[in-house]
C-alpha cells in the first residue's frame, strides 16, 4: 500500500469525523467515533491491488476510517491501519494535535471535555505499561 496525492489535488487541513472498526488495534476502542485534525497533501491510502485490500479487511487491519466525508479519496475510507498484532498503528489524522481541549476549534464555546487524541495515546500507554 502507499500514500498518494489527495484526490482533490491539494493540501487539506481541517477536522474530520472518524470511526473505529472492531479490529485489534490497541490504540482504539471498537465502535468508537471521534474527531481529529488532518493536514496533508498526500494522504490518500491506496493498496497495491485488490488482494492486498482483501488481506487488510480479512485481518481486521483497517482500524480507522473516515466517517462520512472522505477528505482525500482513500480507498475504503481508510484513515489508519495496524499491523496484525494491533500494536503498530499508522494513520493520517493527527492525534498529537488534539491532546488538550484548547486545541479544538470550538473549545471557547464549551462542550469539549475530553480530547480524542489524548484518549488514543492513553489507551496505548495503558496497554504497553
Amino acid at each position: 500500500a502507499t500514500l498518494a496525492w489527495n484526490a482533490c489535488g491539494s493540501f487539506v487541513d481541517r477536522w474530520v469525523p472518524l470511526r473505529t472498526d472492531g479490529g485489534k488495534c490497541v490504540f482504539l476502542a471498537a465502535g468508537e467515533t471521534m474527531m481529529l485534525p488532518i493536514a496533508h497533501g498526500e494522504g490518500k491510502f491506496v493498496p497495491r491491488d485488490e488482494q492486498v485490500l482483501d488481506r487488510i479487511r480479512d485481518k481486521a487491519q483497517a482500524a480507522l476510517r473516515y466517517d462520512g466525508d472522505n477528505p482525500n479519496g482513500s480507498v475504503d475510507d481508510i484513515a489508519g491501519i495496524c499491523d496484525p498484532s494491533g500494536r503498530v498503528f499508522g494513520l493520517m489524522p493527527h492525534p498529537e494535535r488534539f491532546v488538550d481541549v484548547t486545541q479544538h476549534p470550538t473549545w471557547t464555546r464549551g462542550g469539549v471535555e475530553q480530547t480524542d487524541g489524548l484518549k488514543l495515546f492513553q489507551r496505548a500507554a495503558a496497554y504497553f505499561a
